[in-house]
């Protein structure tokens, strides 16, 4: 029984006990819920006594037959809240109470109450006017592993038929439901569809039943999370971010008038423990953000969609996505009062660096990520254009990044001889961004090269050349103090160790490049949270390197 929508709620207008034995009723003989069993016009009169004796007479429970009725009342919290419902359950339970002890299989009958929902805040109360209290257990995500062993042996033959079983963006989808039980209903529900049976490419496939799951998930909890929120973008926004950040929590802690432990009571979300036992870091499944994302539109949700191209170029999509939610989170929480500078340990948490990169100050705006023109035979992209007449893929004219309102995450041309990215925060704040991925991730492999200084290093003369008219400086292993060199790689770094203990103790330390910031194998899943997913990562085992470098 579902009392928060299937079987609808107590009107008042009869007796709750009459109400219960209607929705009994409903359920046991004709397994359907009570709202759409209004019609069989039940009597009036009809208590759960009364059900009980029929039930007795149709299954001939005399002598040694016995009945055991598991109950399942699903969302209970909506028969304790001030709703119409409210107290049903204690009404239910001293109905029901004869029926539950073990000598109550003297009546043949035996009913053993299971109370589920997505709120368990109401799990620590005793029932009303008895000594019982209901024993409730908190259920965290299932592993990867059990989700996709439960859509497939529900869908086998069709994955068979369709040959998704190890294809990466079938797999990528999978793994974005973060583990829940009802996306993966969804999802189940959705490959099953006979639409799906018309279509015959993978790509096509795949993101028709990826975004029916969103569009699922988005109306399911859209309500609910309207209500929980009371309307507060602030609150959705503190919740990604605190997500993305992995940041450490307290239930007491506010995200806008209402605390961690209120939306955890609602089963939105999961709480991950941490060393300090009254420390958390939130968790929402990238589909939860994507569904999030489609209603208060933080970036392009197509720029969300990596069901469609899981290629060699998806880790800087991937990244580049990232980048941009991030970014437009911290910018739509500027809006509200009490925010602080946003600096670039906010845009890459987990990063090291020195102090005072890390700490330095970005007049960041609303971010959108483009694509840059230029002839790669010519070795033109974005390093070789003036920030006043940058040409942008898509628009009728090149954009002045001097001048315009919004930033611009300016993806270069493929190859290109200098960085992968690049954004203008400022003439005092420029961010140049290489992607270094291993290739063949998302058919499983792991690392085996290290990044080295030696390599980085080249890379810094690779963006600091004469030929870069955006700096216009002599070739230097040297970057300008307004330059920023932010590498985003998932192969390990070599002095990783030597380097993160003594970034974090002094203020700067010779050997590492001033102006780097880098996120590397060991802190990548701090910097991509969610995003750092099968077809992103693996974790390096220092047994399988095959010695340093960088693919470049």
């Amino acid at each position: 029984m579902n009392f928060y929508s299937a079987d609808g709620f107590f009107n008042g207008t009869d007796n709750k006990e009459n109400f219960f034995a209607q929705c009994f009723a409903s359920h046991f003989y004709f397994r359907q819920p009570y709202s759409e069993g209004k019609s069989l016009k039940f009597p009036k009169n009809l208590t759960f006594s009364m059900i009980s004796r029929d039930i007795k007479q149709r299954l001939n429970l005399y002598a040694e037959n016995r009945l055991l009725i598991f109950l399942h009342l699903d969302e209970f919290y909506a028969l304790t809240s001030s709703n119409p419902n409210a107290h049903l359950l204690d009404s239910i339970i001293r109905y029901l109470v004869e029926f539950m002890l073990c000598q109550s299989f003297d009546n043949h009958i035996c009913i053993l109450p299971l109370l589920t929902g997505t709120n368990f805040s109401t799990g620590n109360d005793s029932i009303t006017g008895s000594k019982i209290t209901p024993h409730y257990i908190t259920l965290f995500p299932l592993s990867n592993d059990i989700i996709y062993s439960i859509i497939y042996k529900m869908c086998d033959t069709k994955i068979d038929q369709l040959k998704l079983k190890e294809f990466p963006s079938f797999k990528f989808s999978i793994e974005s439901l973060g583990g829940i039980p009802r996306f993966a209903e969804q999802f189940i529900r959705s490959l099953n569809n006979e639409d799906v049976d018309t279509l015959t490419d993978r790509y096509t496939i795949v993101q028709k039943v990826y975004q029916s799951v969103i569009d699922g998930v988005s109306n399911l909890y859209f309500y609910q999370w309207n209500d929980i929120i009371k309307g507060h973008k602030l609150a959705s926004i503190n919740l990604i971010i605190f997500s993305l950040i992995q940041r450490e929590i307290k239930l007491s802690d506010k995200l806008n008038g209402i605390t961690v432990r209120d939306i955890q009571d609602s089963g939105v979300i999961f709480l991950k423990p941490t060393a300090n036992q009254n420390l958390f870091t939130i968790t929402l499944p990238i589909t939860l953000i994507q569904a999030i994302n489609q209603r208060l539109h933080f970036v392009d949700s197509k720029a969300l969609d990596f069901t469609s191209n899981i290629d060699a170029d998806l880790f800087e999509s991937v990244m580049i996505a990232l980048q941009t939610l991030r970014q437009n989170l911290l910018f739509q929480r500027k809006k509200y009062p009490g925010h602080t500078p946003i600096t670039f340990r906010d845009l890459y948490p987990g990063a090291i660096g020195h102090q005072e990169d890390l700490n330095f100050e970005v007049p960041i705006e609303e971010l959108e990520a483009v694509n840059c023109i230029g002839n790669q035979g010519n070795h033109e992209g974005v390093h070789s254009f003036d920030l006043n007449k940058m040409p942008i893929r898509g628009s009728e004219s090149p954009i002045n990044l001097l001048t315009s309102k919004k930033q611009y995450l300016i993806r270069n041309v493929p190859m290109a001889p200098s960085f992968d990215a690049f954004i203008f925060h400022s003439n005092n704040c420029k961010e140049a961004i290489q992607y270094k991925s291993y290739q063949d991730i998302s058919n499983g492999t792991q690392p085996t090269r290290q990044i080295c200084l030696t390599d980085i290093k080249k890379e810094i003369i690779k963006i600091s050349n004469n030929h870069n008219r955006l700096y216009n400086q002599p070739s230097s292993t040297n970057l300008s103090p307004e330059v920023k060199l932010c590498l985003i790689s998932n192969k390990p770094f070599k002095d990783f160790e030597k380097f993160k203990n003594e970034l974090s103790t002094t203020p700067s330390i010779t050997g590492f490049p001033k102006g780097l910031i880098l996120v590397s194998n060991e802190t990548f899943t701090t910097f991509a949270a969610q995003f750092a997913h099968f077809a992103t990562f693996r974790e390096y085992h220092s047994e399988d390197s095959q010695g340093d470098g960088m693919d470049i």
